[in-house]
């Protein structure tokens, strides 16, 4: 029952190791477009054509996250090659069109694994980002469409399986209008399908969401939003472990940046979520985002983030599971060419209505905390060129017994990208 979505925004994924899902809609207060243009390393014309590759191999001592007492822990040696491929056309100041498309891959190999396990994933997603005159509108008109044999949601990985044949496309609406210099709203709009392989299609689900938003820039520093967003979730083959659902979700945030070395984002807010024909199962709480990054130098970046959710939940009859989280990363550059980084996180999982549980036959509530640190060395041997070498623990530790497991990975990657 998880859900994917797809936004076109600036990343920097080698800085954040770990964090939460983080399921809440951040807040978009500036226009996307507009963008200072810089020189791209490979062009034609304006458009900017980014290849790239990258090579790994990965050891994991427990493939399928088992529990380790129902069945023996199965480890293997992954190797993965990654094309990939982006072209961007960059939407200039006063200019009224741009346009991104982008590809990844993964064909992974399995040493002993190789007949059930190996396989070959993509990923295809493109945006269209037009606007107005003056400035004052920016629309960004996007989709993506993904085929994988793993799943990462940790509810669906304890409750299922972890590697399962599944499909998602996606797409979506951003509208921002500038009402003044310091005031803006937007309207978003999304549609999202999941399909899954062999017995597991009765997962099938499509997850619309249509939200507004108002902000205010009350300083170059402080600037302050409220956002509203519906969603609803419609089940191909409703089940009594999958209902309908809708939810209602209203937000109030903060962008806050005191000084040159730290920035955040503040949201808070209330969901009210409800099933059909399954009124014992509607869930209202509080929610949260914390997204904090502090630079007290310009070799050093820290960030925490966390968060606070309800999410649709694949185990037994149980509709939904309210989901608190936490991570802290941090990047330090050692030398000219090499960076460290290290992270931990911490995520709190409670299904909040009590179930049997199979493994000693007591009547429970289920509680999930999952923890874990990462560390990685990254070299930097040229500008295009990359090595990377990191290791990663992760455990979940339930009162469900059989739901538990832990997992050690140690990887080697080189990458190159243009």
């Amino acid at each position: 029952m998880g859900q994917v979505s797809y936004k076109v925004i600036i990343s920097v994924t080698l800085l954040f190791l770990f964090s939460p899902n983080l399921a809440l809609a951040q807040f978009d207060i500036f226009p996307k477009g507009g963008v200072e243009l810089k020189e791209g390393k490979i062009r034609f014309g304006r458009l900017e054509i980014h290849p790239g590759f990258t090579f790994e191999t990965r050891y994991e001592d427990n493939v399928f996250r088992s529990d380790g007492h129902t069945e023996d822990l199965t480890d293997d040696f992954i190797f993965v090659n990654r094309p990939s491929l982006g072209l961007e056309l960059k939407r200039g100041p006063g200019e009224i069109f741009g346009f991104n498309f982008n590809y990844r891959g993964a064909d992974e190999h399995y040493l002993n694994l190789s007949e059930s396990e190996d396989a070959f994933d993509h990923t295809l997603s493109t945006a269209i980002n037009l606007g107005g005159p003056g400035g004052r509108t920016d629309l960004t008109l996007g989709g993506s469409y993904a085929i994988a044999s793993s799943v990462v949601d940790r509810d669906f990985v304890t409750n299922i399986a972890n590697r399962v044949d599944n499909t998602t496309k996606n797409a979506y609406l951003d509208l921002v209008v500038s009402l003044s210099r310091i005031f803006k709203a937007s309207i978003d709009l999304s549609a999202n399908q999941r399909k899954f392989g062999g017995a597991n299609r009765v997962e099938n689900v499509d997850t619309y969401n249509t939200g507004a938003s108002f902000f205010w820039e009350a300083s170059s520093k402080t600037s302050y939003g409220v956002k509203y967003n519906h969603r609803f979730g419609r089940y191909k083959t409703p089940s009594p472990g999958n209902a309908d659902s809708d939810s209602d979700q209203i937000l109030l945030g903060v962008r806050w940046s005191p000084t040159a070395l730290v920035n955040g984002d503040f949201y808070v807010g209330y969901d009210n979520k409800r099933f059909e024909n399954l009124s014992g199962e509607d869930r209202q709480d509080f929610i949260y985002q914390i997204d904090l990054n502090y630079t007290p130098r310009e070799r050093t970046r820290i960030s925490l983030n966390g968060d606070r959710q309800i999410l649709n939940s694949t185990f037994g009859g149980i509709q939904s599971a309210v989901q608190t989280g936490i991570a802290l990363n941090v990047a330090q550059k050692i030398l000219k060419k090499l960076t460290a980084e290290a992270g931990f996180f911490f995520e709190n999982r409670d299904y909040q209505r009590s179930s049997t549980d199979s493994a000693d036959g007591l009547v429970k509530t289920r509680v999930d905390n999952a923890f874990g640190p990462q560390m990685a060395l990254i070299y930097d041997i040229q500008r295009w060129l990359q090595a990377r070498a990191e290791y990663r623990y992760e455990t979940n530790k339930s009162n469900f017994d059989t739901r538990d497991y832990e997992a050690n990975s140690a990887s080697i990657l080189i990458s190159a990208r243009y």
